[in-house]
């Protein structure tokens, strides 16, 4: 579906003296009503180039735009295998760069894509001023094991939000016409479940905009 333009190819890469920043951490989004029970929420870059999110922790690119196709490999690390303590990834689409301090702490307003480990799917929805949420479409029956790597492709071109997972299709929407358009993509992973800290590693990050 990408075609018929050019495409730059923006690898992970943050704010370092003399580089561009294509990307920027976000602040912890995350607290718990007891500072006792505060968990570590955020972001952290490896020395092997990898991304960990703690606890609602998360990043954004620098530029807006509409179109793009986004790839990266995925595992969650942390959670229990049993029960719906499993964490969350979600990758959030025509945003405006930020989390919602208030719970969820997620986008206020754009289109978030979810690979829910704890459910065994991924869904599409919209959220509108953080409160109302209207879902686009979801595949359920999938696995995502925890420890192990995934690999994950995104992209939006027009109207078409298409999720491969291991270069399969599981996933296609079509985002409606009153659905944000040109935002900021922001990616962050589960909040805290019942005391159970979630954290989610991601590499080999590449984003192709127009």
């Amino acid at each position: 579906m990408l075609r018929n333009c050019c495409w730059v190819i923006l690898t992970l890469v943050f704010a370092v003296s003399g580089s561009a920043e294509e990307w920027r951490p976000l602040s912890p989004a995350f607290r718990a009503k007891e500072t006792k029970f505060s968990p570590t929420v955020g972001f952290n870059l490896t020395k092997k180039g990898e991304i960990i999110l703690r606890n609602r922790g998360g990043f954004t690119s620098v530029q807006s735009t509409q179109d793009f196709a986004l790839s990266f490999s995925w595992r969650y690390t942390a959670g229990k295998d049993d029960g719906g303590y499993q964490d969350v990834l979600t990758v959030g689409i025509a945003t405006d760069g930020d989390l919602n301090p208030q719970w969820s702490h997620e986008i206020v307003n754009g289109i978030a894509i979810a690979l829910q480990a704890h459910a065994g799917e991924v869904t599409v929805h919209s959220r509108t001023d953080g409160t109302v949420i209207k879902g686009l479409g979801g595949k359920k029956g999938l696995k995502f094991e925890r420890g192990k790597d995934y690999k994950v492709h995104i992209s939006r071109y027009g109207a078409l939000v298409t999720v491969k997972i291991e270069d399969v299709e599981v996933l296609q929407v079509k985002v409606p016409e009153d659905a944000p358009k040109l935002g900021k993509i922001l990616i962050y992973n589960r909040e805290p479940v019942a005391a159970i800290e979630q954290e989610s590693i991601l590499g080999d990050i590449k984003l192709m905009l127009p």
